[in-house]
């Protein structure tokens, strides 16, 4: 793309996600569901008078996710260039390398939201009444960021095995998924208690 995620329009940039093109593609997608969640948890967390101990988090997660979206636009559109080739004349170094920066990337967003999933129960008892409905907006959306991430980090975890990276970054992929799961089902936990107590 011409322009960062961050800046594009918003209708701009999802008209692009909507064509058949790698870049951006789903793992851009969880990164930017991802900078929603951590936006609707900052805009509930602004409501509260006392210290804010969550808000230069929030805001650097935002950041991250903006940059982690470009990021994977890019690695998507080095994955598709890698599988437009016939499995035999690839280079497997080329390969395996590519593989490896795209979990990189899937792995990015994930941590994100369990970096921050934390935050949300504090803002949950802190913000205003009006405001707790926002809380399981947001709650909601970041679980549906580290699943979709999840969703990336495990077919990269598969295609990493297949092109002969290290048992060592394999289970590792493997843990960042289950603890990316972990985080949204907190997260969903959250959510509908919030909207119980509603």
């Amino acid at each position: 793309m011409e322009m960062t995620t961050h800046d594009a329009p918003l209708g701009t940039w999802t008209d692009r996600l909507a064509t058949p093109v790698p870049d951006p593609g789903g793992g851009a997608a969880a990164a930017v569901v991802t900078a929603i969640g951590a936006a609707v948890a900052a805009m509930a967390d602004g409501y509260v008078d006392d210290d804010r101990p969550d808000a230069a988090r929030l805001r650097e997660a935002r950041t991250e996710a903006w940059a982690v979206a470009d990021r994977d636009a890019q690695a998507s559109a080095d994955l598709a260039e890698v599988f437009a080739v016939a499995p035999a004349q690839r280079d497997p170094e080329r390969c395996r390398r590519i593989l490896e920066q795209a979990a990189a990337s899937a792995t990015a967003v994930t941590d994100l939201v369990v970096g921050i999933a934390p935050a949300l129960p504090r803002i949950a008892e802190r913000c205003p009444d009006p405001l707790r409905p926002d809380i399981a907006v947001a709650a909601r959306l970041l679980a549906a960021g580290a699943r979709a991430g999840a969703v990336n980090v495990r077919v990269n975890a598969r295609g990493c095995q297949d092109a002969g990276s290290g048992t060592e970054v394999v289970a590792a992929l493997r843990e960042r998924e289950r603890l990316a799961l972990a985080a949204a089902d907190a997260l969903d936990e959250l959510a509908a208690a919030v909207t119980e107590s509603l």
